[in-house]
């Protein structure tokens, strides 16, 4: 997902896009005639290039490329989407707005959001208008459940149909493309700001899908958020605490006693599909990334899980990281000098994760792990 350009050097917070200041929210109280017919200032030199153009404009013009400079600044922090409160901010009266949306050159769109018609369409962009439509740039919404998913780039987490936003209680906003979560407070331990958007934190966005998702479907999202983001466990521990009551709050509980210790040490998805699939009550957890010495006490290998005390070890072949001949070869020669040392190896790819193939790996498994 493309990261939004820098937002412009403006108060902001630090789970909030750029907040308007006073000074100019509602446009000059005093404008002289020569002002108020153009709307802003005009610039001594004449010689700028408006948005969507090639040419130099003429005096006459440079009022008008002012406004186009000041909106195009704002555009790229925000995908092209602005409200008619941020424009007031930066100085573009009511009534150029109005000029400017009724004579087709930006275009209003629900909950007072203006297309500034700078960005071709994009999800970032429908996330943007939908922020901002709900609040965004009050510091009153943000995104959350599997829109924030997507933002924190949770484990193969569907895009949802609607964005999904968090404001507070007190607010109903119009917001046709979003589906709304009202919440008493959203504390600041919760929220972030995410590629320059406003949104849940990964623990509290985890929270909040515990209360949608099955176990199966979220225990690969925990653990492959758990192995990117460093303290997680201890902040969804935090806010479990925090909300007892919570819808979800059991699932959520479940999971995280049922955690691998070693989970951070994971280093793909792969593996974290492959930990949890091959999980059997007849063995024991498996150490990750362990480290296999030679008889000089040499690192020969580091295997993705291995049970050393069984001389057993666990390897996910990715495409990813294994898909190259050259990487191949080197595999092939490293797994030989393992089982030279003694080691039993089992290699498994994503294709053995799942029905008679999945049998077989456990199978193998437990011959070496129980009966061996």
């Amino acid at each position: 997902m493309a990261h939004p350009p820098d937002i412009p050097a403006t108060r902001t917070a630090p789970d909030s896009w750029p907040q308007p200041s006073r000074e100019g929210a509602d446009g000059p109280t005093h404008r002289p005639p020569e002002a108020a017919a153009t709307d802003c200032h005009v610039p001594q030199e004449p010689a700028v290039v408006g948005l969507g153009s090639t040419q130099p404009l003429r005096n006459g013009d440079a009022a008008s490329a002012m406004v186009d400079a000041k909106a195009a600044a704002l555009a790229r922090s925000q995908h092209g989407r602005s409200t008619r409160r941020q424009l007031q901010a930066i100085g573009i009266s009511p009534r150029t707005i109005h000029r400017r949306v009724t004579t087709g050159g930006w275009t209003a769109l629900p909950g007072g959001v203006i297309d500034l018609g700078t960005h071709q369409a994009s999800w970032e962009q429908d996330l943007t208008a939908t922020l901002l439509a709900a609040g965004g740039d009050r510091g009153q919404a943000w995104a959350s459940h599997q829109t924030a998913g997507q933002l924190h780039q949770l484990l193969d987490l569907d895009a949802p149909r609607r964005h999904h936003i968090t404001v507070p209680r007190h607010r109903r906003p119009r917001v046709p493309t979003g589906l709304l979560h009202r919440v008493r407070s959203l504390p600041a331990d919760e929220r972030t700001l995410v590629a320059g958007f406003p949104a849940t934190t990964v623990a509290r966005t985890l929270l909040d899908l515990a209360s949608s998702m099955t176990p199966a479907r979220l225990e690969p999202v925990l653990w492959d958020a758990c192995r990117r983001t460093d303290d997680l466990t201890l902040g969804v521990a935090q806010l479990l605490q925090r909300y007892p009551d919570r819808h979800g709050r059991p699932t959520l509980t479940s999971l995280l006693a049922d955690l691998h210790p070693q989970v951070a040490a994971a280093e793909s998805p792969l593996e974290v599909y492959g930990l949890l699939a091959l999980r059997d009550p007849m063995l024991p957890d498996p150490v990750l990334q362990y480290r296999v010495r030679d008889r000089h006490g040499r690192i020969v290998a580091r295997l993705d899980a291995a049970w050393p005390e069984h001389r057993t070890g666990l390897e996910f072949d990715g495409a990813r990281y294994h898909g190259s001949p050259s990487q191949r070869a080197r595999d092939a020669r490293r797994r030989q000098q393992v089982r030279e040392l003694g080691w039993a190896l089992v290699v498994v790819s994503a294709k053995d994760l799942a029905g008679a193939r999945l049998r077989a790996v456990k199978a193998e498994l437990r011959r070496h792990l129980v009966v061996g």
